[in-house]
């Protein structure tokens, strides 16, 4: 299972490894559980969510802050925050549990068998590579389908 860290978790480790900018406050922590809350609603575990989200969701609030290019001009901010050390790799259960409904995905025995094909021979991946292998599969089922009706 992927770490999931509650915001509190998620701000200590920022400040543990340095990461900058790290802005460390009431608003911004509102903000960060404002937004990972509305993209996890469905989540089966509460006020624990993924780092990914985390990272996600405090990346949206930097960059939506008025003064985004002093964040860049003097803390170097890419637009990017990356927790180190944190496993970000899925189970294919885990990856549909985590983001069926956010990207609303569709999550059958046919696009599951198509997106094991493109995956390397492990137990857990990126979910990077899982998004890819499953763009790959739903385009390969889609082309099939089209070829079917024509």
């Amino acid at each position: 299972m992927t770490n999931r860290l509650t915001i509190d978790e998620f701000f200590t480790a920022l400040k543990l490894q340095n990461k900058s900018p790290c802005i460390d406050t009431v608003e911004s922590r509102q903000a960060v559980e404002r937004k990972v809350t509305s993209l996890t609603k469905y989540y089966p575990i509460k006020d624990r969510w993924p780092v990914l989200d985390l990272e996600s969701a405090y990346e949206s609030y930097l960059n939506n802050r008025t003064d985004l290019m002093r964040l860049v001009n003097e803390y170097g901010y890419s637009g990017v925050v990356n927790l180190e050390g944190y496993d970000e790799r899925y189970t294919i259960d885990e990856w549909f549990g985590d983001f069926l409904i956010q990207y609303k995905l569709k999550d059958t025995s046919d696009v599951r068998t198509k997106m094991i094909k493109e995956l390397s021979n492990d137990e857990k991946w990126n979910a990077g590579d899982l998004y890819q292998a499953y763009q790959k599969a739903v385009r390969f089922s889609l082309i099939n389908l089209i070829k079917d009706i024509f």
